[in-house]
């Protein structure tokens, strides 16, 4: 009977996380609830996936693909619906070491190739490639993805703009990529190697529910499929009575900058990311870059009024 439960809630968090996505152009979903398929309905399941599967962000074994920076990969199949120059990609994923030019590519291992995508601690970058394999002109924002944490990362592509998000949160954007000009119908998509002629260079870390969309997701949606794929631990209630008394404002960053004393000053978020907190919960706290970052709020505490505040700094 305890087993049959676990089954019964796994597939009620599976399936109210998939109705979250937006199935308007999507081309293909890979939760990898202990297997690499397609749920989008479109059949589009994993070539090849020589990954491992592990504890996903949440704690749900055989959840997310490890990748061992060696020899290891996910191939995903393309789409004649890709033969454009708007789609999106979204998905988790967390580093270990950055080693790989270009984790993600669309292409032919050694020859053809679409466009890739690239990001270190400090920077993301999409760039169209070429049928001889060669790097056009991309798009790049000095923001990137700090090593060991988990985030979700999203790259939209209309044109030659293309908008970075990162936690459901749009980071920035360019437009000065060159045109896409290379699509062969047998191309794939490959999370974690650099297939890009040579030897491929392998990416060192975990990948979960990417998703691809033959259109441009908006701001809302992005930060929708961001908000159906976490859980935290985080409190956002039960604040002791000695402090709970006289309280302007409460917040615990469980997902968002929201004020949870009831009061209704939320904040909003201007570049900073969700990350861990002090006791490992994901998506519980914010970290910020020290240079342009900041969490707004109309709230002005009165004089006399104190000020509390957990906080990690960093020198330069």
């Amino acid at each position: 009977m305890k087993t049959i439960t676990l089954l019964f809630t796994v597939l009620i968090i599976s399936l109210n996380s998939m109705a979250q996505i937006p199935a308007n152009g999507l081309v293909g979903y890979w939760p990898f609830s202990g297997n690499s398929n397609d749920e989008s309905g479109n059949g589009l399941n994993a070539v090849s996936n020589t990954g491992s599967f592990i504890s996903d962000r949440n704690g749900m074994v055989n959840s997310a693909i490890a990748l061992n920076g060696i020899d290891q990969m996910i191939t995903l199949p393309g789409a004649t619906s890709l033969n454009s120059d708007t789609f999106s990609i979204n998905f988790w994923t967390l580093a270990n070491s950055y080693s790989v030019h270009n984790p993600v590519v669309m292409g032919n291992i050694g020859a053809e190739l679409r466009w890739s995508l690239y990001w270190e601690q400090s920077f993301m970058n999409f760039t169209p490639m070429t049928c001889a394999g060669g790097y056009g002109i991309g798009n790049l924002i000095n923001i990137g993805s700090p090593l060991s944490i988990w985030n979700n990362m999203c790259f939209v592509t209309e044109g030659r703009n293309t908008k970075f998000y990162m936690n459901g949160v749009l980071i920035g954007q360019q437009n000065t990529a060159d045109s896409l000009l290379c699509f062969l119908p047998n191309m794939n998509i490959y999370f974690g190697g650099d297939i890009g002629g040579g030897l491929i260079e392998y990416y060192n870390g975990n990948f979960d529910d990417i998703g691809i969309w033959s259109r441009a997701l908006s701001d809302s949606e992005v930060n929708q499929i961001f908000n159906s794929t976490i859980t935290t631990s985080c409190t956002t209630g039960n604040l002791p009575v000695s402090l709970a008394s006289g309280i302007m404002a409460w917040y615990p960053f469980c997902g968002n900058p929201n004020d949870e004393s009831g009061n209704g000053n939320n904040g909003i978020a201007n570049g900073p990311l969700l990350t861990q907190d002090r006791f490992g919960n994901a998506n519980s706290a914010y970290q910020f870059n020290g240079t342009s970052d900041y969490i707004l709020t109309s709230l002005m505490p009165p004089a006399g009024k104190i000020l509390g505040l957990f906080l990690l700094g960093k020198n330069k």
